[in-house]
């Protein structure tokens, strides 16, 4: 069962709000029907998002997170003092580098209690979850030095054949300590 999108009421009213009036043509009236029926396979109770498995990214991807200001009450806002805004929700986001199309967003939400629905959020576990859409397609990932280590690199390569750039803080272990050292190091 599909209705029409323009019966109701409050379209009408942002309609004339942004100075729309008058009669919609029919060919636009047909393309404005919402589908109501439960049967309809993308509501079906899969997780899938069809239009981001439409989406095809291009051959380099960023894992980052941003911070989307806020500062009403939430369980979940953080604060982070070197972000122009504050406070706000964290979310995890993979974007397209040439297109800026973000096919998969992640809200933190915190440290998870124990039980089914828990996930970690250790920025190893973040990234492959959010690299899961483009897991074999060989393409590039670029990440901040939060998210990068040797073993997430390797993980990336061997098991989700993905290259990865980023930068890697001096305190990692896997960094020889003659790539640490800078003192009496010749420039």
């Amino acid at each position: 069962m599909s209705r029409n999108i323009l019966d109701d009421h409050r379209i009408q009213e942002i309609l004339e709000k942004d100075g729309i009036e008058g009669e919609v043509s029919s060919e636009i009236e047909d393309n404005l029907e919402i589908d109501d029926d439960d049967s309809n396979s993308s509501q079906s109770g899969d997780d899938d998002n069809s239009e981001a498995e439409d989406f095809s990214a291009g051959d380099t991807v960023t894992s980052d997170e941003k911070l989307e200001p806020f500062r009403g009450r939430c369980p979940f806002l953080q604060y982070m003092p070197k972000k122009p805004a504050k406070y706000g929700i964290k979310i995890f986001v993979m974007a397209d580098s040439r297109t800026y199309y973000s096919p998969c967003l992640e809200v933190y939400t915190g440290r998870q209690n124990s039980g089914p629905h828990a996930v970690s959020n250790t920025p190893p576990d973040v990234v492959k979850r959010l690299v899961e859409q483009v897991r074999g397609s060989h393409r590039n990932v670029v990440i901040d030095n939060w998210f990068t280590s040797i073993p997430l690199m390797t993980e990336l390569y061997e098991d989700y054949e993905l290259t990865v750039v980023g930068t890697l803080r001096k305190n990692k272990p896997e960094i020889p300590p003659c790539f640490v050292a800078t003192r009496g190091r010749e420039e």
